[in-house]
């Protein structure tokens, strides 16, 4: 009986890594692929977003100064 559980303990915890080998290796392989286009992506969109906000605060700050003077802002 003990050497049963010897047994199922051994190959349970070779499977475990072998699994985790294959998984590391996977990941590695598919690292350049759809997930850093997606990722380049991502960040391309974050860049857009933010350079149209930086725009409409600019110009909410121009037609505030134009209005009120430079004096608005103290």
């Amino acid at each position: 009986m003990r050497s049963l559980f010897v047994k199922l303990f051994f190959w349970f915890w070779l499977a475990i890594m072998l699994s985790g080998v294959a998984l590391f290796l996977l990941a590695v392989t598919t690292r350049s692929g759809p997930v850093a286009e997606h990722r380049h992506r991502l960040v391309e969109q974050r860049r857009q977003l933010t350079r149209q906000t930086l725009a409409l605060y600019g110009l909410a700050a121009v037609e505030i100064v134009e209005r009120n003077g430079p004096a608005a802002f103290e």
